[in-house]
């Protein structure tokens, strides 16, 4: 079960307004769900899926930092953007 603290505080931030009933019904149903992917992802075989990528030839590179793309050629191809960064309207806001 996830606490109710977390229940409200992943509600606030999807903009949901829920009841007390409600948090306790999600709080069972997000444990639920995290508890069977938490049995999932233990029972992925990890280790034999770098070893064929590595039996296939395709060696495993470390990450290099690169430079990132500049400022003004992100909002370039933005459909709408301020000094901010890029503007994106409110789910179900008229664009």
């Amino acid at each position: 079960m996830i606490p109710e603290e977390e229940v409200r505080a992943i509600a606030a931030l999807a903009r949901l307004d829920l009841d007390d009933d409600e948090v306790a019904r999600l709080g069972r149903e997000l444990g639920q769900i995290l508890e069977y992917l938490s049995r999932m992802m233990a029972a992925l075989p990890t280790e034999a899926a770098l070893w064929q990528a590595a039996a296939n030839g395709r060696e495993l590179e470390a990450d290099e930092p690169v430079a990132s793309l500049p400022w003004a050629a992100a909002l370039s191809a933005a459909p709408a953007h301020d000094d901010a960064g890029f503007s994106v309207p409110f789910p179900g806001e008229a664009t």
